[in-house]
């Protein structure tokens, strides 16, 4: 009995967390010999995937707010008739006994016509990874980029419509709220659908909006470029790594940092870095890092210091950071605060509040890093988001639904 699975993804290629996931798992579940399928919306392609033998469907497309034609971009966004007629005619073609498609991000490229060539399809499992709230909130982040605080209202409520959160503009919202409504009358009718959530504290945000639907919850994989652990007992410097965007709350690390007088280093790239850098001329900004350039200054740091002021869903670099002994301090609103045993291999503070990061930095200088770590060595088990490991996972789900 023959078993297809097809990832559907924005892009295809790493350029983001949510990609990554969705590109590796194409990749293990082709490992695990699986007959895979990568439905993307734009290049260019990941050479792994090459490799490994996975079909690739790429629409070659741009993603919406990269197209200078604006008028296109907002049909596009709405409703991406090439991505309905490309996957529908991908999922008909399939000779499989059984079919399974797993969606981690449509919104940047393919728009919510992906689900109505699924429900139009109909003999398919559908799952969908929640790796942000679009799947409930028109902006994705249960936040008001306007005000920098998190969200109360209830998605797509009248109070929602008339609310005025979008980074952009009041329009940009009205048009995210229409895809929304798209959106969710397409969902509603697709049967055979499963949403897996990436951590406790998302869950709990996403599951009353959700109900009658069937929740999985299965954190994603964390990779390690090598076994090397940091000799943060010695590192004087504490790290940033993320967009470098309003709603991440960088600005809060590098004011902490400078008004304390510590080291500080940003990794990373965003609307805010030249407004950063010559805000902060004492830390250091290195853009975006990958590879072992990254890790160099991964193995300078003596703590990382996570700051987004919106319901973040995971906080892979949390656990990142683990797999090198270094210990993280992060908001408690924030689902990486559940990797944190307070004290023990990090701290947690109140998100936003500046002089709360900054006593809860010096509370981090006064404590034993040799005993920070230690701790981090003996309970954090780096196998545990391995990527087979999260493979073996992910399948036992297909198999339930």
């Amino acid at each position: 009995m023959t078993k297809t699975v097809v990832i559907v993804c924005d892009g295809a290629n790493i350029n983001g967390g949510a990609n990554r996931v969705a590109i590796e798992t194409a990749i293990g579940l082709k490992k695990a010999d699986w007959n895979v399928v990568l439905f993307a919306g734009s290049g260019p392609i990941e050479r792994e995937l090459i490799n490994i033998g996975v079909k690739i469907v790429c629409l070659d497309q741009i993603d919406i707010l990269s197209d200078k034609c604006r008028t296109r971009a907002i049909i596009q966004g709405l409703w991406n008739y090439k991505a309905y007629i490309s996957l529908y005619e991908l999922l008909i073609g399939l000779r499989s006994d059984e079919v399974f498609v797993h969606i981690h991000t449509w919104c940047k490229v393919l728009s919510p016509s992906i689900f109505a060539a699924i429900r139009r399809y109909k003999r398919c499992k559908l799952f969908v990874t929640l790796h942000d709230y679009f799947i409930i909130c028109p902006n994705g982040g249960l936040f008001n980029y306007r005000t920098s605080k998190q969200c109360g209202l209830f998605p797509m409520s009248c109070q929602c419509l008339t609310c005025n959160c979008d980074s952009r503009n009041y329009f940009h919202k009205i048009w995210r709220f229409t895809r929304s409504i798209i959106q969710k009358k397409i969902i509603s009718g697709i049967e055979d659908i499963a949403f897996i959530t990436i951590s406790s504290y998302s869950n709990k945000l996403l599951n009353p909006y959700l109900k009658k639907r069937n929740f999985f919850l299965l954190k994603n994989p964390v990779n390690q470029l090598n076994n090397v652990i940091a000799n943060i007992s010695n590192n004087d410097c504490y790290i940033y790594i993320g967009r470098l965007d309003k709603d991440k709350g960088v600005e809060l690390f590098c004011e902490a940092i400078s008004l304390l007088g510590l080291k500080g280093i940003v990794i990373g790239d965003g609307s805010m870095m030249d407004e950063l850098k010559e805000k902060f001329p004492l830390i250091k900004f290195t853009g975006w890092l990958v590879g072992k350039e990254k890790e160099e200054y991964i193995l300078r740091a003596k703590c990382l210091i996570v700051t987004s002021l919106w319901h973040e869903t995971f906080g892979l670099v949390v656990a990142e950071m683990k797999m090198y002994g270094i210990p993280s301090i992060v908001p408690i609103q924030h689902a990486a605060s559940e990797q944190i045993a307070n004290n023990k291999d990090g701290l947690v503070y109140e998100s936003g509040n500046l002089n709360a990061l900054k006593d809860t930095i010096l509370l981090f200088e006064s404590l034993d890093l040799n005993e920070i770590q230690k701790y981090i060595l003996t309970h954090f088990d780096p196998m545990s988001y391995s990527l087979s490991l999260y493979c073996a996972k992910l399948i036992d789900i297909y198999m339930r639904l």
